[in-house]
């Protein structure tokens, strides 16, 4: 898999808020990214494109987009070695601040289940609020919510488009290209 960013299917996008709206292929889906001189505000999987950048971008802006374009390029290539890019967690509550602090701990191809997650934020009973965590997470898939599973071993659920098949496709690619010999669920 490899990213492909055509700049000849450039539609122009509004600054709302001072905030930006792009779409990238992120085979063999298109991610839908909201951004800022703060950081990646929201991405998700979506059907087909709608926006791409004809606006002039701040020298923050770029250093945002190039983030993104390093680590879709480090995951589809199945290196998974690039850091995050800037991620804006504005309007976040700190509970799930804090859960996706350490969902991204979760190495590509490990999965810990929501009660393990639970655990790892010091509320051991909020496995339903890590559920919910992940239904709200905002930056899809660079906050690993994919990587989160039941603990019978199911997948669970995926609110992202595509549902459980796309959670699957994600889980599937990481465990594919994964370097390391990982366990099936990630431990505590």
């Amino acid at each position: 898999m490899r990213v492909k960013i055509n700049p000849m299917k450039m539609q122009t996008i509004q600054r709302v808020n001072k905030m930006q709206t792009i779409d990238v292929d992120f085979e063999p889906y298109l991610l839908r990214v909201t951004f800022s001189e703060n950081g990646i505000y929201s991405c998700k999987i979506v059907k087909s494109i709608e926006y791409s950048i004809l606006n002039k971008l701040t020298t923050s802006e770029k250093n945002v987009l190039d983030g993104l374009y390093s680590w879709i390029e480090s995951y589809q290539s199945g290196t998974f070695d690039c850091e995050l890019p800037i991620l804006d967690f504005s309007d976040t509550p700190n509970f799930r601040e804090n859960v996706y602090s350490k969902l991204i701990q979760v190495k590509a191809g490990q999965r810990v289940t929501y009660g393990q997650l639970a655990n790892q934020v010091g509320s051991p009973k909020a496995a339903r609020a890590i559920g919910t965590a992940m239904a709200k997470n905002r930056h899809v898939p660079i906050i690993p919510c994919h990587r989160v599973i039941r603990s019978d071993g199911s997948l669970g659920n995926y609110s992202g488009y595509g549902g459980v098949t796309t959670k699957a496709h994600l889980l599937d690619h990481e465990m594919l290209h994964a370097s390391t010999e990982v366990s099936e669920v990630a431990s505590t």
